[in-house]
């Protein structure tokens, strides 16, 4: 088995923001060359999340009020050391790693799905990992 290894820089465009990178990850596993296996991606923070989802506008603004009443629970807020807890438990909750099995040099999952990665946390700079382990 071989391992390819490729680094993904972001930046979302809002605090919170699903952001389609399904394009990207694409392409990682055209780079491999790999045609069996499985892809392995990691969004390299607590306070964002990646997410398979459908591309279209209604559903996403659905999810991300969905998100929105994942944080409004007043016994739930920030610590002491200025920590969002309401958005670190948005991230455990939809997890912050995808493994997706590779047939024939594709990603193989549902129809009309894409991957997002889901700021959930602010404006900055992020790293995602991909790491494609296949022959």
């Amino acid at each position: 088995m071989k391992i390819y290894t490729e680094s993904i820089p972001l930046q979302s465009s809002k605090t919170r923001e699903a952001v389609n990178i399904h394009s990207r990850v694409k392409a990682a596993v055209e780079k491999s060359g790999f045609r069996e296996g499985v892809c392995v991606i990691a969004a390299l923070s607590s306070d964002c999340a990646l997410a398979l989802l459908q591309p279209d506008a209604d559903l996403l603004g659905e999810f991300d009020s969905w998100l929105n009443g994942l944080g409004s629970d007043p016994h739930i807020e920030s610590g002491a050391l200025g920590v969002n807890l309401p958005v670190r438990i948005q991230s455990l909750l939809l997890g912050q790693q995808l493994t997706i099995p590779l047939s024939d040099g594709r990603l193989d999952f549902g129809p009309g799905e894409a991957i997002f990665f889901i700021e959930l946390n602010g404006v900055r700079p992020r790293r995602l990992t991909v790491k494609i382990l296949g022959e």
